[in-house]
């Protein structure tokens, strides 16, 4: 799939302040709905989209509590077109991602009714405008994981298996689409040393942060049931801008 996005100049100087400041930018859902192109009435098709993901079967804790959906694309900033790269498999060096890192993963892609969703398209076209304002005359490579963590009371869900950590990005976007029956998933954020700067917790759908990985390091706090007679899940959208 190819985009050709004809970025709007939207309000982003308070983000933009924010993450060079502070390294990260955190918006409520009011605050982040305000800021895209979409109706509220086309949010639960992208919202059902978390009901078709994949068991990651690349943990190496043996975890059996994510699934997920990853898709990769690349920006060209003079022609302003988004191309998707499929195949492409998600890779993390060993020592960003001690847990999983060192070898090629594949997973099932996004599936289309949610690229050309409206809200991801909406989403897309933001942070690339967002990202290429804090750094222009850039391409991006992006990579998209659609991610849903399961608890119940036979185990904790854990949405950071790796523990504090960088991506190996650029700058990273992660936004809360919805949770049933959790508690837990806090999330940190530290310097480069790991001291602690600030949590909070992404408690509504299109709650989200902007945050600058190179230097930055997050967390989030395992997830455990409310009510333990059944299951509970959070789900996210993490998409990653790299800088070519």
């Amino acid at each position: 799939m190819t985009y050709t996005l004809l970025i709007p100049k939207p309000l982003l100087t308070e983000i933009e302040e924010q993450i060079l400041r502070n390294g990260f930018s955190i918006l409520t859902e009011g605050e982040f709905q305000n800021k895209l192109f979409f109706e509220k009435s086309i949010w639960q098709e992208f919202r059902d989209s978390w009901n078709n993901l994949k068991l990651d079967t690349y943990m190496n804790d043996n975890g059996k509590y994510r699934h997920r959906r990853y898709s990769a694309f690349q920006y060209n900033q003079i022609s302003r077109n988004l191309l998707e790269k499929p195949g492409e498999p998600h890779y993390q060096q060993k020592n960003f991602n001690q847990l999983n890192g060192g070898t090629n993963r594949y997973y099932e892609p996004l599936e289309y009714k949610t690229k050309a969703n409206l809200v991801f398209v909406s989403i897309i076209d933001f942070c690339i405008k967002l990202f290429t304002e804090l750094k222009p005359n850039r391409d991006w490579h992006l990579e998209v994981h659609q991610f849903r963590i399961t608890t119940n009371s036979d185990f904790c869900g854990f949405p950071t298996p790796e523990g504090i950590h960088r991506d190996g990005v650029t700058y990273a976007f992660i936004m809360l689409a919805g949770k049933e029956n959790v508690m837990g998933g806090e999330s940190y954020i530290y310097d480069n040393q790991k001291q602690p700067i600030f949590n909070y917790i992404l408690e509504n759908p299109l709650d989200c942060a902007f945050l600058d990985d190179i230097k930055l390091r997050h967390s989030v706090s395992p997830i455990t049931p409310l009510a333990s007679d059944k299951e509970g899940y959070r789900d996210t959208l993490v998409i990653t801008f790299t800088q070519l």
